[in-house]
C-alpha cells in the first residue's frame, strides 16, 4: 500500500460516502491504523481534506485525518498538514488519539515512556489551542482548522478545558476543540 495511489473502487467509494455526508452536513473521521499503513492512510486523506475541506468563513470541515500522539513523529506530521492546508488554502481537521497500536509498531518510533506520551499530547493541544506550532503563521494569521480531542485520559482532559477557558478569557483561543470518549 505504502507509496501507491488509491485503488479506483476505493476513490468511488470515498466519493460516494463523502457526497452523502455532505447531504447529511455531518463528517468522516479515517482512523489511524499500524504504521506500516499510516503513510498511505496519511496521503489519501490529505487528498481527500484538501478536497473537501473548504468554503464557509470559519472554514469547512468534513473530512479527519487521525494524529497519534504516542508516535515520536507525531508533531512534524501536525506541522508538515498545517503548513499543506495554509499554502492550499483548505481546513485541516484533526482527531487527536494517544494512540493504540502499540503491541504492533514499531518500538522505537513509539514515546519511550507513557509521561513523554502525555507531554506530546498535552503539548499539541497547547500549540493548537493558543496557534504556535512550529512552522505555521501565528495571530490573526494562524491556519483554519478543527480539532477534535478524543481519549479517556481526565488529566488530559480537565488540562484542555482549563486552557480553552483561560485562552478564551484572553481573547487567544485560535482552535475551538471538541471532545470525544473513546472506548
Amino acid at each position: 500500500m505504502e507509496g501507491n495511489d488509491p485503488p479506483p473502487a476505493f476513490l468511488d467509494a470515498m466519493e460516494t460516502i463523502l457526497q452523502k455526508t455532505i447531504l447529511n452536513n455531518t463528517r468522516i473521521w479515517i482512523d489511524a491504523e499500524q504504521q506500516i499503513l499510516q503513510p498511505s492512510i496519511d496521503r489519501w486523506t490529505i487528498n481527500l481534506m484538501s478536497k473537501y475541506n473548504r468554503g464557509g468563513g470559519g472554514g469547512q470541515a468534513i473530512v479527519y485525518n487521525t494524529l497519534q500522539a504516542y508516535l515520536k513523529d507525531s508533531r512534524h506530521k501536525l506541522e508538515y498538514q498545517l503548513q499543506r492546508a495554509h499554502q492550499e488554502g483548505w481546513t485541516l481537521a484533526i482527531k487527536l488519539v494517544r494512540g493504540a497500536y502499540i503491541e504492533n509498531d514499531i518500538r522505537s518510533r513509539i514515546h519511550d515512556t507513557k509521561a513523554d506520551t502525555d507531554a506530546s499530547y498535552n503539548g499539541i493541544v497547547r500549540d493548537l489551542l493558543s496557534g504556535t506550532v512550529t512552522g505555521v503563521p501565528t495571530g490573526p494569521n494562524f491556519p483554519k482548522m478543527h480539532l477534535f480531542l478524543a481519549g479517556h485520559n481526565a488529566v488530559s482532559v480537565a488540562k484542555a478545558s482549563k486552557l480553552v477557558r483561560e485562552l478564551q478569557d484572553q481573547g487567544t483561543l485560535k482552535v475551538l476543540p471538541e471532545f470525544g470518549q473513546l472506548q
